[in-house]
């Protein structure tokens, strides 16, 4: 009898996924996602958070290796960083256009340059983020963002709908970004007014996504180079395509060489 008893009230988790589980009680998601549940009848909020919430499935189910781990942590720091870097409609309403977007872009470390300024706006770990020198606080319709630097960040597809109404914008440099693709490509197209475009050392994007820059009607300059490996010959014929439809555009195709790596129609 001890024994059924026993069996009855055995814990159906290792310690160690039972260490998991606690530790998840006690984020942040698991609070939100427990109170925004209503019961229904005959099922108590905890009965139903506990069907439906897909981490204890995870837990439970599914063996907790280190591959496993990594992925699920991983992936929760990918879409927190999707997440933080969606268009913020408060953000524009209070700032505008071009400075909410230069917050944008400073904020994550990147730098900008407003028209008729030298320098670039960047803040560094000595200041304070409410104290970077010539980046403006307010609203104000006299700014306008001639350049973006955004190398060595991780800029997701969805943040690229911050960069939507900056009409003058004229250079954009996303080099070592390997979250960059053909689909990136695409959306990034859509900004004709650009005539610098850097996206030097990011392996995401094939000839494919390359072809579509044809649309970039201003554009003269475009690094594509990758200090790695160098060019296929599918990336270089998608090269020769593009200088079909724009003869005086140069294109860096290798970083590891100077001046013969910059393919034009010029010669």
């Amino acid at each position: 009898m001890c024994q059924s008893l026993a069996s009855l009230h055995s814990d159906p988790y290792s310690d160690e996924q039972r260490r998991n589980i606690d530790h998840f009680r006690r984020s942040r998601a698991y609070n939100e996602a427990f109170t925004s549940l209503k019961a229904e009848e005959g099922t108590s909020t905890y009965q139903k958070f506990v069907q439906n919430i897909k981490p204890l499935h995870f837990i439970k189910d599914t063996p907790w290796t280190l591959e496993n781990i990594v992925y699920t942590m991983a992936n929760a720091k990918r879409k927190v960083e999707i997440q933080s870097q969606q268009y913020d409609d408060l953000r524009f309403e209070t700032l505008g256009y071009e400075v909410g977007t230069a917050h944008f872009v400073v904020y994550r470390k990147g730098a900008v340059k407003f028209y008729n300024q030298e320098e670039w706006i960047r803040w560094t770990t000595e200041a304070k983020y409410s104290e970077v020198a010539g980046l403006p606080y307010v609203k104000d319709q006299s700014y306008h963002i001639a350049a973006i630097d955004m190398d060595n960040c991780r800029l997701h597809y969805e943040g690229l709908k911050n960069f939507d109404y900056l009409k003058r914008l004229k250079y954009l440099s996303l080099e070592n970004n390997p979250l960059l693709d053909d689909w990136y490509l695409d959306y990034i197209s859509n900004f004709t007014s650009l005539e610098y475009l850097s996206i030097k050392n990011c392996p995401g994007f094939s000839y494919r996504g390359l072809g579509i820059l044809y649309k970039l009607s201003n554009l003269k300059t475009l690094l594509i180079g990758n200090d790695k490996k160098s060019a296929s010959k599918e990336m270089q014929l998608a090269v020769l395509n593009l200088l079909e439809f724009k003869p005086d555009l140069r294109i860096d195709i290798d970083p590891a060489s100077s001046e013969e790596s910059v393919a034009s129609n010029d010669n």
